[in-house]
């Protein structure tokens, strides 16, 4: 392959031109905006884990075992992800795993070692879906010459959330219950379905 011509527009211009194509292309902007709103509550989640073990009755250890059972349903996904990708398309893909995510999240307000486990595989498996479907999207219907603007517009749109929910989340968590933020967070996930399963 003959290498990308190099691109004349100034330097700005051409770090705005992936964030420009993403949110302006309606196959993609959904999955992204969907991606960014995924990790934003996968931080707030996150932050709630010592909490959930706490009311579990264990020491703080214990959120080494949920996370490596969560670690285990992402594997899972990710051996499975491609015939599901081909079978429900990229839109679908993404919706199913956040409504997955969204009642491991929601079911983890039950005192239970099994539930709690269960939760764990159930989010492990979820979260990554919308991801594995953003960044497949992205690579089908992204130019060649866009695609590492694109691709690093996605990267900052999707994970710098995150962040902004691991520190929101720590701050809320002091000031309400996790057994009530859990079932908040569970149907705020919920809520951003509609994009994704509305017609392009």
């Amino acid at each position: 392959e003959q290498p990308p011509a190099p691109d004349a527009a100034a330097r700005r211009s051409r770090t705005a031109a992936g964030v420009r194509y993403l949110l302006g292309h309606p196959e993609l902007r959904p999955l992204v905006l969907a991606g960014g709103t995924t990790m934003l509550f996968a931080g707030l989640n996150g932050a709630l884990i010592y909490a959930v073990v706490e009311g579990l009755g264990h020491s703080p250890a214990y959120a080494g075992l949920l996370y490596a059972v969560q670690g285990a349903g992402s594997v899972l996904i990710g051996l499975v992800s491609g015939p599901l990708l081909r079978r429900l398309g990229e839109r679908r893909f993404a919706a199913y795993g956040i409504a997955l995510t969204a009642v491991g999240v929601g079911a983890r307000v039950v005192t239970s070692d099994g539930v709690a486990l269960v939760c764990s595989a159930a989010i492990g498996a979820g979260l990554p879906c919308v991801l594995i479907a953003a960044y497949t999207a992205l690579q089908r219907r992204t130019p060649g010459p866009l695609l590492g603007r694109t691709a690093a517009a996605a990267n900052t749109l999707m994970f710098a959330p995150n962040a902004v929910g691991l520190v929101v989340g720590a701050g809320v968590g002091e000031l309400v219950g996790y057994r009530l933020l859990l079932p908040v967070l569970a149907l705020a996930r919920l809520l951003t379905l509609r994009p994704l399963l509305s017609r392009p």
